[in-house]
């Protein structure tokens, strides 16, 4: 269990300060006495009002306490909102970090913030532990291609994202059966999107995510993972950069790189947002809903996510 929130899974290390958003400044009032856990603002000021942290600090500080006493860590997808990315998270990342991350975790309790796939790949890796995931309620992103290519056949039947599916085609020789799914978040962006972006910032880098449209990768300068689009940032330091995504993304990216200008065209994730700090911290309270995955199953899952995790 960390005692502090890190990030293991995407290195920020190298990220300046934080420093004014360049937005219009707005005349909030700040709330009575001493800003409460005034580090950890810090960290999510541009994107927490002051009045709106003095109300969020209370289940931030009960979840820091509860992770300590439950010997409990915490892992949140890119996805998720500031408030829970940067303060009550250990480790942060795409789907494939995360399922790494919890194949070796070694604390009582893994909880879980994203969606539930995540949360049940967690405790097929780590069926010892208890798992959490606090919502009302087999390749990633990042690795696709290599898992299509490395399974050496002429072949393959990929669901269920039919977009996902369509894009790795068109960067490999292996013939793709694909499933008429898609992700309700990055369906709904289109190639007019794209060109109204470029109509309203001549100079924008333009970043989508592999689940959407081929026509909008298409019109794309760059696309890749979630982590993959960090990483592409990190390298490139675009002056102005549109995040084809979720809407979180783009502000926890925003966070380590404030002289960038980020564009944010963005649909926000109705399951992701069902994560917040107070299902999380009722959860750590609860020791509920815990993730269970039937018996009869696991040697199947198991043995697939570990071939997938077995590819670098």
């Amino acid at each position: 269990m960390l005692d502090t929130p890190v990030s293991s899974a995407i290195d920020f290390a190298s990220a300046p300060g934080l420093a004014p958003s360049g937005l219009a400044p707005v005349d909030v009032p700040a709330p009575a006495g001493p800003m409460p856990l005034p580090d950890l603002y810090a960290k999510v000021a541009r994107h927490v009002p002051a009045m709106e942290w003095a109300a969020l600090a209370d289940d931030v500080a009960a979840i820091l306490r509860l992770k300590k006493e439950r010997n409990a860590i915490l892992l949140a997808h890119n996805y998720q909102a500031p408030e829970i990315f940067h303060t009550v998270a250990d480790i942060v990342g795409d789907s494939l970090a995360l399922a790494r991350e919890a194949a070796k975790a070694d604390a009582d309790v893994i909880v879980l913030a994203g969606v539930h796939f995540m949360a049940e790949t967690a405790k097929i890796l780590n069926p010892d532990k208890v798992v959490l995931i606090p919502d009302e309620v087999c390749c990633t992103s990042g690795n696709a291609k290599k898992i299509v290519e490395g399974l050496g056949v002429p072949r393959v039947i990929m669901i269920p994202d039919e977009y996902l599916a369509r894009n790795i085609a068109a960067q490999t020789d292996v013939e793709i059966i694909t499933w008429n799914g898609h992700c309700e978040v990055h369906e709904l962006f289109s190639p007019s999107d794209i060109t109204d972006i470029r109509d309203i910032y001549a100079d924008v880098t333009v970043i989508a995510h592999p689940e959407c449209p081929p026509d909008v990768i298409a019109a794309a300068d760059f696309s890749g993972s979630t982590a993959e689009m960090v990483q592409f940032v990190a390298d490139h330091r675009p002056a102005r950069v549109a995040l084809v995504t979720e809407c979180s993304m783009g502000d926890n990216v925003a966070v380590h790189y404030p002289e960038i200008d980020f564009v944010k065209p963005c649909n926000l994730c109705p399951h992701m947002k069902r994560i917040t700090l107070k299902n999380i911290r009722r959860a750590l309270e609860t020791m509920a809903p815990q993730v269970h995955v039937d018996p009869a199953l696991v040697p199947g899952a198991r043995a697939s996510v570990e071939r997938m995790l077995a590819i670098k």
